[in-house]
């Protein structure tokens, strides 16, 4: 089917995943706005999705798109992989019960479509599963800040946890993995997945990336007045990152930069979007280094408000020393006409086309404070760099564009299926 052609009818989808609305993140946008996509485009899509907040409703509606939420117990590590497991099964075969059959499974993340696998009336159906990142990699980043006192038995114990739990994460999604054709958002997070599971049949990893969208993520008409609702400095230079604030964003090393760059730009201010196990300690090193009132801390942002801020900034900044698989933050932040400066990774993919400048080399901070510079010093406020970023965005990436294109691989799986 040509990209952007329309279907003779549509599928009926059944997307599975471990978390969704009103979790805020990649992942749940990637499939909110996909998910929203391929409805205008005539299929029918439902989502079941884990819930950790039992006030939640066990139905709802999210843009359109319907959800049957499933109960997580996080008692333990255990409780939350079986309950995930096992509730998504029943969830899964309740709704193909109640609604009929569907043509395909869309599986994000790990442990709902593991569930999906055990369900029979699932377990007949062509599936796709969307690799965000390796999972094993994100769990070990995220807990080496926990903290233990010296005389904890758990500070001898969590190393040897970790590792296994680790693998125990690897092997699961490289299951997924294998299960069905593999969606990727970029040729950078086709490596990683090829990393994760090697020896994949030539075709089996299918590039999509995401997009963003254009009316909601759009250029301010008055970004001085933006600045002034947001309480951020009306002069000067506003640097933004929206990050989870974990180990491994590079966040510490940005805030050394920062400091940095200021001995030459005294009016950078910095805007450290997010919330995550580092967030006291990033306020702290912030104080240390004589940037009390030059670095904002808003928190975890909505996307009306996160839009807000990327239209307040000059320049986004992805500073992470981890191999991310691809940013929607950099469109997002692309499509407000503000640039991005990011260390190798799937955004990198996605802004060399604008200038190698906006590419680092490593996430060091004597190297983020070089490129900060360069980019201030090369573009100041040249609106035509601005242009160029909304432009860019505009033609190169769409969610209308990211559902043809899923179209396409549905169309293959369906057809490779039914043969």
């Amino acid at each position: 089917m040509a990209e952007g052609g329309m279907k003779r009818h549509g599928y009926r989808v059944l997307v599975v995943a471990d978390s969704f609305y009103p979790v805020v993140g990649g992942a749940e946008r990637l499939i909110a706005e996909s998910g929203g996509a391929l409805l205008r485009r005539g299929h029918v899509v439902r989502v079941v999705t884990g819930a950790v907040d039992r006030r939640l409703a066990p139905r709802e509606r999210h843009k359109g798109l319907e959800i049957e939420r499933f109960p997580l117990r996080t008692r333990s590590t255990l409780h939350l992989n079986v309950s995930a497991i096992v509730n998504a099964r029943r969830a899964i075969h309740r709704i193909v019960r109640r609604e009929g059959p569907f043509e395909i499974v869309h599986g994000h993340h790990l442990f709902a479509p593991l569930g999906a696998s055990l369900c029979a009336s699932a377990r007949r159906l062509p599936r796709v599963s969307t690799f965000h990142g390796p999972a094993d990699q994100e769990f070990v980043q995220a807990h080496t800040a926990r903290r233990f006192s010296p005389h904890s038995p758990r500070r001898a114990i969590d190393p040897i946890f970790v590792a296994v739990y680790a693998r125990w994460l690897r092997a699961l999604q490289r299951s997924i993995v294998r299960s069905g054709p593999c969606v990727v958002l970029g040729h950078f997070a086709a490596g990683l997945a090829a990393e994760v599971a090697p020896g994949l049949p030539s075709g089996w990893l299918r590039v999509v990336p995401g997009g963003v969208d254009p009316d909601r993520f759009r250029p301010p008409a008055d970004r001085r007045a933006i600045r002034k609702a947001l309480g951020l400095p009306d002069t000067g230079i506003v640097l933004l990152t929206a990050r989870r604030l974990v180990p491994g964003m590079g966040v510490e090393a940005l805030i050394d930069a920062v400091a940095e760059v200021r001995h030459r730009h005294p009016g950078v201010h910095l805007v450290v979007a997010g919330s995550g196990t580092i967030d006291q300690e990033l306020a702290e090193q912030a104080a240390r280094r004589g940037l009390r009132s030059a670095v904002t801390f808003p928190g975890m942002l909505r996307d009306d408000a996160l839009a807000r801020y990327y239209q307040a900034a000059d320049l986004s900044i992805l500073p992470s020393t981890r191999r991310e698989p691809f940013g929607l933050v950099t469109l997002e932040s692309l499509a407000c006409g503000t640039p991005v400066l990011a260390t190798p990774g799937g955004s990198a993919e996605v802004l060399r086309p604008l200038g190698q400048e906006f590419v680092l080399a490593d996430g060091d901070a004597s190297t983020l404070a070089s490129g900060i510079s360069v980019i201030l010093e090369r573009w100041g406020e040249d609106p035509s760099l601005r242009e160029r970023c909304r432009a860019y965005v505009a033609e190169e990436y769409s969610w209308e564009r990211a559902a043809s294109r899923l179209e396409t691989v549905y169309d293959d799986v369906v057809g490779r299926f039914a043969r």
